[in-house]
């Protein structure tokens, strides 16, 4: 009897160590897209901030001619 429930509670960890690992797999992958999605809008950021830098002399130069 005991050695029943040992086994069913070994199967039962087994199933639920599956499954922590299958979550931790998840986990993994959400965080590797969140960081590409950060790392886009940081690249975004920049390119908005090099074009507004490279408009202003840009428009005084459109300015004078």
């Amino acid at each position: 009897m005991v050695q029943e429930k040992l086994q069913e509670s070994n199967r039962e960890l087994t199933a639920l160590s599956a499954e922590l690992e299958k979550r931790g797999d998840e986990l993994r992958i959400i965080s590797r897209q969140f960081w590409q999605s950060a790392k886009l809008a940081t690249m975004g950021e920049l390119t908005a901030s090099i074009a507004h830098e490279l408009n202003n002399p840009l428009q005084t130069v459109n300015l004078h001619l």
